[in-house]
């Protein structure tokens, strides 16, 4: 859920799920501001406001070019017979994650705007919980210390071991499919999330590229403890955005895997070179 997506998000639902539990309270939705190109007018010519160009069109990706709609049938005799029946987004990722990984960790309901504002968040320093398309982790970061020597205990990476086991399992290109054929409702959640000149698939990749330049850094990471959350000792890690500080958690070997995947991803929904 680049893809909430999917990996996310794109990431797929999966790749969210296995980041969930920030170390901060995280309970608001902060949209970032869109900054309007506009064109310099002419002395005789109102100002017009020249609408964002498309870097990845997603029938230009490797995904989407694999997901051309066929030819139409030579002869009538070759186009009797019903369609068939397509599979609804929730029971085609439910086929690709398996059904125990989606019914134990994935909240259905109006999914695909939680995927996308999941995506849309991930590079920022806040997320909305009450809309994260994933139930919450359910246990606590593990820490060892008190006052001022607090660090992740070696054991904390562990808490993501089952998350990372499915999401290495993930056949991507189903995946990348399922997200090419429902990008028309992908692209209309972005819009109405206060985005309506702008084109999803572009914030995808700039969201995973985002992620796949998180710093390894050394690890059992310093800890504070201001108030009753855990933050960064380390003041630079602590501005980083929701996201990379997501990857920082899960400890450098699982951070290894959820970037080659989304390398994957990437290259299966960015701009295929022609």
């Amino acid at each position: 859920m680049v893809v909430t997506v999917l990996a996310l998000a794109v990431i797929g639902a999966l790749y969210f799920r296995g980041l969930q539990q920030p170390l901060h309270d995280l309970h608001t939705l902060t949209l970032p501001s869109v900054p309007t190109p506009v064109a310099a007018p002419s002395a005789d010519e109102p100002a017009t406001i020249a609408e964002p160009a498309v870097v990845n069109p997603i029938e230009q990706s490797e995904a989407g070019r694999q997901q051309a709609p066929a030819a139409a049938p030579s002869t009538a005799s070759d186009a009797a017979g019903p369609a068939p029946t397509e599979q609804s987004f929730e029971a085609a990722l439910e086929a690709v994650l398996g059904s125990d990984a989606f019914r134990q960790w994935v909240v259905s309901d109006d999914l695909i705007n939680r995927i996308v504002v999941a995506v849309d968040n991930l590079s920022h320093d806040k997320l909305p919980v009450r809309l994260w398309p994933l139930r919450p982790l359910g246990n606590l970061p593990l820490v060892n210390g008190d006052g001022g020597a607090l660090r992740f205990a070696p054991d904390n990476a562990a808490r993501y071991d089952a998350y990372i086991a499915v999401l290495e399992k993930l056949d991507m290109k189903r995946l990348a499919a399922l997200y090419v054929r429902e990008y028309p409702r992908f692209q209309s959640a972005f819009e109405a999330l206060g985005y309506p000149k702008a084109y999803f698939n572009d914030r995808l990749v700039d969201v995973i590229d985002h992620l796949l330049v998180t710093p390894e850094v050394a690890t059992p990471l310093a800890l504070v403890q201001p108030t009753v959350m855990y933050k960064f000792a380390d003041a630079g890690l602590e501005s980083r955005s929701v996201g990379q500080k997501l990857l920082l958690r899960m400890g450098p070997a699982h951070a290894s895997v959820v970037k080659s995947r989304l390398r994957e991803l990437l290259r299966l929904v960015s701009r295929s070179a022609q």
